[in-house]
This record gives structure tokens, sequence and C-alpha cells, in this order.
């Protein structure tokens, strides 16, 4: 079963979502979800409060929700060694710009084809982020190297520093 993770926009909010090929589905993260539809603060806090007022769906909530594993921001941020630093003050430039494409990608997409529904959206978000992606495989393909660094903030300070100490130490 081929899953495929992805990050759609709704009313420019991003909400997690992971493509099921065998079902042919979208899963979409219910505290993104959540989050957008009612404009809470605290996704989390606002279900276990629904939860706690409708003994019917706390009950059958496990039967209407299904557990998904998708990338978090914070899954992301592990990747750059982050806790509770910002995850955009920690990429790199050509990180920031893939983002920027796909953001603005995703943008320009949805005023050409004035998408109405939550479904058509989706797609339009997820041709967006092709874009971005399509973009980044073909740069990595000429750089013969991945563009996503591990690298965070304080240890590109320390690798300039590093150099800058080196070069010191040739005068």
């Amino acid at each position: 079963m081929t899953k495929q993770q992805a990050v759609q926009l709704f009313e420019e909010k991003k909400i997690r979502s992971v493509w099921d090929d065998e079902q042919e589905k979208w899963y979409f993260s219910i505290a993104d979800v959540v989050e957008v539809l009612t404009e809470s603060t605290n996704p989390t806090d606002y279900i276990k409060k629904m939860k706690k007022r409708d003994s019917l769906l706390a009950k059958g909530w496990g039967q209407i929700v299904t557990p998904l594993s998708i990338q978090t921001a914070g899954g992301i941020q592990r990747v750059k060694g982050l806790k509770k630093e910002n995850l955009r003050d920690n990429m790199t430039n050509t990180e920031l710009i893939l983002n920027m494409l796909a953001e603005a990608a995703t943008t320009d997409l949805s005023k050409e084809q004035n998408p109405q529904s939550f479904e058509e959206n989706a797609k339009v978000a997820h041709k967006g982020g092709n874009v971005a992606r399509s973009a980044r495989l073909e740069l990595e393909k000429e750089l013969g190297k991945s563009v996503v660094s591990p690298l965070n903030a304080k240890s590109y300070i320390n690798q300039i520093k590093g150099a800058s100490n080196e070069d010191d130490e040739q005068l």
C-alpha cells in the first residue's frame, strides 16, 4: 500500500493529509480540520470538549477517526535537531525558496482554478506542492545531492565560525 503525505491548504491554512493509493482516498488530520473550521487556538482541547458533551461521538470516535502516521512540523524539526525554535528560522535559503514556491504556486493555481469544495482545494494544494517538488528534484539532479539540509541556524553559525577560525589560523 502506497501512502503519500502532503500538506493541503484550505483558506490559506495548512491541513496535513495522507493519500492511500490502495483505497484511493485522502485522509486528513482531524485536529487541523477542526482548527480551520472552528478557528480554535487549541483544536485538541476543542475535540476533547466535543467528545465530553456528546457521549455517542466519544463512543464511536475510533470508527469515525482513522489513526494515521503523518509527518508533523515537529518531525521536520527533529531532522534539523530543533526543539522549540521556529522551523522557518532554521531553513536554508533553498529550503525557504522551495517552500515559498509551493505556497505561491498553490495561491496562483487557486486563483486561476477557483476551487469551491474542500476536495477541489486539496487537489490545487497538491498541484502547488508538486511544482516545488519538481523544482527540488531537478535542482538535486543537477547538484548531485539533496538540498534538504539537517543544519539548523546554530549548527550553521558554528560551521561558519569554524571556517572563520581556520582562515585566521592560516594567516
